[in-house]
């Protein structure tokens, strides 16, 4: 397909089916908070679909509706509200990194992919989506949705697999870089579109990767132990056990602890409640 007709394509489908995501709803805020809700909004979405983060998306933005309400905040509070997305590490993540931008960038999310890559949660592609969405600078990133638009339009009657490098030739040179946020909400709503009608002709990129099952695996345990924290606050080790009884409780346990998900006070399990710095 030409790149011409594909924008015109992209831009029309857009126009009668764009999706009216809370996380978008961000044009007349101030650069401060607008990065901030791009970053929470960011984080929530790696790996999870987006009709599960709008409902703690909008929690979140209840509790914290400011950058500066979320400087009060516990990790204890946000990993309780985070429950249920998976990947429990994102929100270590996005606590630390929100806790940085804070103390380091009077919390303004830089505009620069070098310093977010500091950060932790952040690579590349997730930079560049948030320098996209709170700049509306120009930047050119792939994620699952983008990457399925240009494998759809671009290289569906290609045999050989598809590197991310060849779908960003195609993505630099269809960039809207006067409005490159509208232009990358149009790609999102498209991309969610062909993957429902068409599917996702992920398997045709070098870089897909399936997610490793979850069910009966140590992340679903430790998911599990999150989950149960997150409700009761704090639980007996042997309680727990009764909850989950699986010989690899114990490491999922340690592994927590270790990473700072969890605190160990003798024979009892919490959720920190320290600020983590």
């Amino acid at each position: 397909m030409a790149e011409a007709q594909f924008i015109k394509k992209v831009g029309h489908f857009y126009a009668e089916n764009k999706r009216p995501l809370p996380w978008r709803d961000i044009e007349r805020l101030t650069i401060r908070e607008r990065g901030y809700r791009v970053v929470v909004s960011e984080l929530m979405l790696q790996q999870t679909q987006v009709q599960r983060v709008i409902p703690k998306y909008n929690e979140w933005m209840q509790r914290w509706p400011t950058i500066d309400d979320f400087s009060h905040a516990h990790f204890a509070d946000v990993i309780s509200i985070w429950s249920g997305l998976g990947y429990n590490r994102r929100a270590q993540y996005l606590y630390t990194t929100l806790r940085s931008i804070i103390r380091d960038c009077q919390g303004i999310v830089p505009n620069d992919v070098t310093t977010l890559l500091m950060l932790p949660g952040i690579g590349l592609n997730t930079a560049g989506a948030i320098i996209v969405y709170t700049y509306n600078s120009p930047q050119i990133f792939i994620e699952t949705n983008i990457r399925t638009v240009y494998l759809h339009e671009f290289f569906a009657d290609t045999a050989e697999q598809i590197t991310d490098t060849q779908l960003k030739e195609k993505l630099a040179v269809t960039l809207d870089i006067d409005n490159p946020r509208q232009w990358y909400y149009a790609l999102m709503d498209y991309g969610a579109y062909v993957k429902q009608k068409h599917g996702s002709h992920l398997q045709r990129s070098v870089h897909y990767k399936k997610q490793p099952i979850f069910k009966g695996s140590n992340r679903q345990i430790r998911g599990a132990i999150i989950h149960i924290l997150a409700r009761e606050q704090s639980v007996e080790i042997a309680t727990l056990k009764t909850e989950i009884a699986d010989i690899r409780l114990d490491t999922c346990i340690q592994s927590l602890s270790d990473e700072g998900m969890i605190i160990i006070d003798g024979e009892t399990l919490r959720l920190p409640h320290d600020e983590m710095v």
